[in-house]
């Protein structure tokens, strides 16, 4: 791990996260309704103010399902901003 990842004292924190499925607002389900790339935003940048060294890791899963090139393409550029 380089310094530029690392906080001061050296550790890092690894935000991990899977199965967007190209939601970009919460998913619309009946049972269990899951948060979607604005709520995953959000989430990710209150974890880096509070904690230095923040690495994150997608798993997959995060393109939507139905193959829609411009869904997708906005998922990853919401990605790019996330950093």
């Amino acid at each position: 791990m380089t310094d530029a990842l690392c906080a001061a004292d050296g550790t890092i924190t690894l935000v991990y996260t899977n199965s967007l499925n190209g939601n970009i607002d919460y998913c619309h389900c009946a049972a269990n309704p899951n948060g979607g790339l604005v709520k995953r935003a959000t989430e990710i940048k209150s974890i880096r103010k509070s904690r230095p060294g923040v690495v994150l890791v997608e798993t997959g899963d995060f393109l939507p399902a139905d193959n829609d090139p411009g869904l997708a393409a906005a998922i990853l550029e919401g990605y790019r901003h996330i950093g």
